[in-house]
């Protein structure tokens, strides 16, 4: 996974491995940030911190967890059966996630405060993008038997048009 602070860092994530691993290139050290079975691994614009779903061993149960890039500090953000990675806010303050089992989308702070639905997103998503100003999500998913659709929303999860 590319490293968008250009920082050299690299992640290293299996199934074999079942972890969730950080490698610094330039000191060639490594840290585990998770020892247990994680994907999805999405870096923060400000490459401070990482955010991953953990599956809990059964196919319909997962949370989703955003740590430091040194596996501290780790927070929980949410439980549910097919959680998905969705995308962080341009200033690392907030991000976004889909729940696939319950076709619902979700915005929160990253310190795990402010968790808010979005409206208007209860189809099967395929993804979650800020606004360049962050005032606003686009989404994309099928809405019905239509072809895949385009909409967005307020940011607060409200004012959802298609």
């Amino acid at each position: 996974m590319r490293d968008p602070a250009a920082k050299g860092i690299y992640y290293v994530n299996g199934k074999s491995s079942a972890s969730l691993t950080v490698y610094h290139v330039l000191s060639k050290q490594s840290a585990d940030i998770s020892s247990e079975n994680v994907s999805q691994p999405s870096i923060s614009p400000d490459g401070r911190h990482v955010l991953y779903v953990k599956f809990l061993g059964r196919p319909d149960q997962s949370e989703l967890w955003v740590s430091d890039l040194e596996g501290a500090n780790n927070i929980k953000l949410a439980s549910s059966g097919e959680l998905g990675t969705g995308d962080w806010s341009r200033d690392s303050s907030q991000l976004t996630f889909f729940d696939a089992g319950e076709n619902k989308a979700f915005a929160v702070g990253a310190d795990g405060r402010g968790l808010r639905q979005i409206k208007g997103a209860e189809v099967p998503l395929q993804w979650i993008v800020w606004s360049s100003d962050g005032r606003s999500l686009y989404l994309s998913g099928t809405k019905g038997a239509e072809k895949p659709s385009i909409w967005k929303a307020a940011a607060d999860g409200s004012n959802t048009n298609s």
